[in-house]
């Protein structure tokens, strides 16, 4: 076998290879993403899980702020400048997010932020919604 041959040849292999691996990595992050299905689980009587409407937003500041630093103390020492009030909550409105929320004796105590936007290499279209903020207070 000359030269030329022998790297056609390992050529065609590594296409392959790669090939491969890509349809079984599409295969297996599909097989992640699935409708959402009932989940047989103990109830939480102790907590109250609601979507908190626009108007409520506010209530969910001290979190964030709280989630803010927690990036700040992580190893990745993502320093980000704490939001105001006002612009968490022109953010909110703007990117168009919604807030599920824990209470706990009427507290909040946990929230997902929602968002119509964020990153993903395996959905298109509008119907597919990021979790792009999640923090619960510790206690």
């Amino acid at each position: 076998m000359n030269i030329l041959n022998f790297e056609k040849q390992h050529m065609k292999e590594a296409a392959a290879l790669a090939l491969a691996s890509y349809y079984e990595e599409r295969r297996f992050v599909k097989e992640l993403i699935r409708p959402m299905e009932f989940i047989d689980c103990k109830p939480c009587t102790d907590y109250d899980f609601v979507e908190l409407p626009k108007t409520e937003y506010h209530f969910v500041y001290p979190l964030h702020l709280a989630l803010n630093r927690h990036y700040c103390e992580s190893p990745f020492f993502m320093n980000r400048r704490p939001e105001t009030q006002e612009e968490f909550m022109a953010a909110s409105m703007q990117e168009g997010v919604r807030y599920f929320v824990a209470k706990q004796g009427g507290k909040l105590c946990a929230f997902l932020k929602i968002s119509p936007s964020g990153e993903a290499f395996v959905a298109t279209g509008n119907s597919y919604r990021h979790i792009t903020g999640a923090y619960g207070a510790q206690g």
